[in-house]
């Protein structure tokens, strides 16, 4: 991998990324819905030249404004596309709000290969899975209702690109995705703000759902799309995680429990189904991804 574009450089995972290739000498292009002068990228060594205000919506004029700025696109360059939006967050809004989403990546794809990308690799979401095996009586939990619309428009988006990357003649890499953590706590989701109270001796409402869960750490995660864009596979569908996912009570009562100098992981059975859902080996026997760290160490990824 020579070279890089990020769609939705400016969100959690997408500006981890930008910077840690970056770091690792590799030229990239960065895609937001924001100016530059407005976007986080700023404070990284990007050249204001590689970053293009590019709504999704407009994603078909890549290629010209590539042209006007004489960005050259090398032989081996990835794109990867982070780009997803709801309403207020990632997953709400209406069926039409997230269904765009689909086709916009779809539209990505055929933007990749007329640039002369040579992988795409889209971000998807482990709920996907859920939903695919709860329409096929395999998912043994109750399936989370709430992000329906998202789980839905996610699932139509893998199977979109995958089609158009085979008309279009370019290598799709789909990825799914659980929990990552910010060290911050500072961006993400209700599971960020829940370890901030528990960290704080706030009281917090107590999960009632009891699906599994794989939080891991953006590090990771940033180190496992590294890996994916040099050596992922044509058609591969990797789940990025530790491949021990825990209920959201194991998670919130470790952490608790390592406030207060208790160890003890939580040992649960897992079914053939939780094996397969969250299994990592395809992702570490196709890239070399290896775990450093996992959520037993959460403490000394807090720094507390």
């Amino acid at each position: 991998m020579d070279q890089a574009i990020i769609s939705g450089a400016n969100g959690l995972v997408g500006y981890e990324l930008t910077k840690y290739l970056i770091s690792r000498n590799i030229k990239v292009i960065c895609l937001g819905s924001k100016s530059f002068n407005q976007s986080n990228l700023i404070n990284l060594p990007i050249e204001k030249e590689n970053y293009f205000c590019l709504p999704m919506n407009k994603i078909d004029n890549l290629s010209k404004l590539l042209e006007e700025k004489n960005v050259e696109i090398c032989s081996e360059c990835v794109f990867y596309n982070f780009a997803w939006r709801g309403k207020k967050k990632l997953t709400d809004g209406n069926m039409n709000d997230q269904l765009n989403n689909a086709i916009y990546a779809a539209e990505a794809v055929k933007s990749a290969s007329k640039i002369g990308c040579s992988k795409f690799i889209n971000v998807g979401t482990i709920e996907e899975t859920n939903a695919e095996n709860y329409l096929k009586n395999e998912y043994p939990r109750k399936h989370n209702q709430n992000q329906s619309f998202y789980t839905l428009a996610k699932l139509s988006s893998r199977d979109m690109c995958l089609i158009t990357a085979y008309l279009e003649k370019i290598d799709y890499v789909h990825t799914r995705l659980s929990v990552p953590l910010d060290p911050t706590l500072k961006k993400g989701s209700y599971i960020s703000l829940t370890l901030k109270k528990i960290l704080n001796s706030d009281e917090y409402t107590k999960p009632i759902s009891q699906q599994l869960y794989d939080i891991i750490f953006l590090d990771e995660v940033v180190n496992s799309y590294f890996l994916i864009g040099k050596n992922g596979k044509n058609k591969a569908n990797y789940f990025i995680g530790t491949g021990k996912p825990l209920s959201l009570n194991h998670y919130f009562n470790y952490f608790k429990n390592i406030l207060k100098g208790e160890y003890e992981f939580p040992d649960i059975d897992y079914n053939d189904y939780d094996l397969k859902t969250f299994s990592i080996k395809d992702l570490k026997f196709d890239t070399g991804f290896k775990i450093q760290n996992e959520f037993k160490d959460i403490k000394n990824y807090l720094n507390i």
